[in-house]
């Protein structure tokens, strides 16, 4: 029986992903704070720009923006 390695939060969070883009630019960058430049344009364009077949063609944020309630506004 072989015991399973137990990963931090961190590590089971990133893991599916660091098979695509997220792994990519971790790899490619040179240091910390071009890996979190290159992080922040993907995310930027993965949840603003590019429209999700799963979401009627639309972006995440169109989506999440769209079903937020109605903000009352008070004066």
């Amino acid at each position: 029986m072989t015991q399973k390695k137990r990963r931090t939060c961190t590590q089971a969070a990133l893991s599916p992903l660091c098979r695509g883009m997220v792994g990519m630019i971790l790899v490619m960058a040179e240091c910390v704070s071009d890996a979190r430049k290159g992080l922040n344009k993907y995310f930027a364009f993965y949840n603003q720009r590019r429209p999700h077949t799963a979401l009627a063609d639309k972006t995440p944020d169109e989506v999440y923006f769209d079903n937020l309630p109605a903000l009352s506004q008070t004066a």
